[in-house]
């Protein structure tokens, strides 16, 4: 639906290297004044039991690429206000 964005998994930010989400997407979600509210989502699933890091750290490190991956569309440096928010879900069967 018009409210759910499945997007590339896949993102190239010069410098910084390419990262491959499992499961990306954005979600619109209608506010009561009119107004549409986004957010970044991404889904991992860690299969690996012990996989030499803490998937906290890499987590991190994608929350960071998911915002600067929004530099350009969502907020400039004239307006970090425009810049939304991203969640990560990992899941450890």
């Amino acid at each position: 639906n018009s409210y759910f964005q499945r997007l590339n998994n896949v993102i190239d930010i010069a410098h910084h290297g390419r990262v491959e989400f499992d499961y990306f997407c954005c979600i619109n979600l209608p506010q009561a004044d009119g107004t549409m509210k986004r957010i970044y989502l991404d889904v991992e699933i860690q299969n690996v039991e012990n996989p030499g890091y803490a998937p906290l750290t890499r987590g991190n490190d994608y929350l960071s690429r998911m915002i600067t991956s929004q530099n350009g569309k969502e907020y400039d440096y004239r307006n970090y206000d425009g810049m939304k928010k991203t969640y990560v879900i990992w899941i450890l069967p």
